[in-house]
């Protein structure tokens, strides 16, 4: 890629841009029902959002890594030690 330039695919770039904000927006949909049925109050909300936005990101990472399936597929250590460290820091 650094040695002969190629365009752009915006076409790719586009498609992943929507599918990276459409599985945020499910983890998103799927925490909001849950705060509300714990009868979460305004503090507990905002650590719960924060946690599932924080932690579902890299695990995000993890799917759309590799075009392969991800059982079949294994991350890198580095990934996955990273992910697996922010997990348990934002907890």
């Amino acid at each position: 890629m650094v040695n002969k330039p190629r365009r752009m695919n915006i076409a790719f770039n586009r498609n992943f841009m929507v599918m990276f904000g459409l599985l945020s927006s499910v983890f998103d949909y799927l925490t909001f029902p849950a705060l509300l049925l714990l009868h979460a109050n305004s503090a507990q909300f905002r650590t719960g959002w924060f946690m599932e936005s924080v932690i579902s990101e890299p695990m995000i990472v993890l799917v759309i890594r590799t075009r392969q399936s991800i059982l079949t597929s294994k991350p890198g250590k580095y990934l996955l030690t990273a992910t697996i460290a922010i997990a348990i820091a934002t907890s």
